[in-house]
């Protein structure tokens, strides 16, 4: 098996901030239908009594919109199926994902209550790609460096410049991601695991037979060289490629068993192909709970 080494994977990569929204006004309208009671707590979380599938057991009552107008149902219905295998990969019984008034996405999670992972990924795109990026290769070029926002790593490598300031996302746009990835989400086999071994968590990712070739001809290339691994514009990490990878391997590096399963999940589910926002998020009590 093939190894792709991280060398500077900090762990918290997902970490995204609160996510419970207020309830507008007009919302009230649009979801009483489904609602027995509600009452504010604090100034931002609603906690409901429901008539809905999640009436029994409680948990989250989530709408969101394309951020994009004009967004055709087939995309739609996509959307629905990949959040629908991302929320049944978090161990979630019968999670309901459906689109109602033409664009708006409804999301009942039943006895699920983490507001926080569920707006993440409903809004996380989830797009892994594999990169080469020449400027890394250059020793008076860029290089990489753990990401820190307020003090604290966020998780993701910072791509910065010989003069040590941060490259701009403009510059990485017109670099790297006006480019077409050496590998995309939709060339990966859904069939990714994660591994727990002697030097933490590691990722088994297959590509599919019509890029395997390709794959083991570009990884030939990089023998010594870094490959870079984005999800979404973030940098996960530049590992060097010990060796041809005929199309099946394994991402190992520092990042903790939680981000090496989030990674895995999105590789089996693919990509959204619309960029979503949460618009509301609402608590449910079930029926019989205080």
């Amino acid at each position: 098996m093939k190894r792709l080494d991280h060398t500077s994977v900090s762990p918290h990569a997902y970490v995204l901030p609160s996510v419970v929204s207020k309830l507008r006004p007009n919302a009230i309208h649009v979801l009483a239908f489904v609602f027995l009671g509600c009452g504010l707590v604090g100034a931002s979380t609603v906690i409901c009594q429901t008539t809905s599938g999640i009436g029994t057991t409680g948990g989250l009552l989530i709408s969101a919109r394309p951020t994009a107008s004009g967004v055709n149902p087939t995309s739609l219905r996509t959307a629905v199926a990949v959040l629908t295998k991302r929320f049944a990969a978090m161990g979630i019984k019968s999670p309901r994902v459906e689109v109602r008034n033409v664009s708006a996405i409804i999301i009942e999670l039943p006895a699920f209550n983490d507001a926080a992972a569920a707006r993440r990924t409903v809004e996380q795109p989830g797009s892994l790609s594999f990169r080469i990026v020449p400027e890394l290769d250059h020793q008076n070029g860029w290089r990489t460096q753990p990401e820190i926002k307020g003090g604290k790593p966020t998780g993701f490598e910072q791509i910065v410049s010989v003069d040590g300031k941060p490259v701009t996302a403009s510059l990485l746009k017109q670099r790297v991601f006006s480019k077409s990835p050496a590998v995309s989400s939709d060339q990966f086999l859904p069939n990714s695991r994660t591994e727990v071994g002697p030097r933490g968590t590691v990722i088994h990712f297959e590509i599919k037979d019509s890029a395997k070739r390709a794959f083991e001809d570009i990884t030939r290339a990089r023998i010594n060289k870094s490959l870079a691994i984005f999800l979404d514009d973030k940098l996960i990490a530049a590992p060097n490629v010990n060796d041809a990878i005929p199309g099946r391997g394994v991402i190992e590096g520092r990042f903790t068993h939680e981000q090496a399963v989030a990674m895995s999940e999105m590789l089996n589910s693919g990509p959204l192909p619309v960029e979503l926002k949460v618009t509301s998020v609402h608590v449910i009590h079930g029926r019989g709970k205080t």
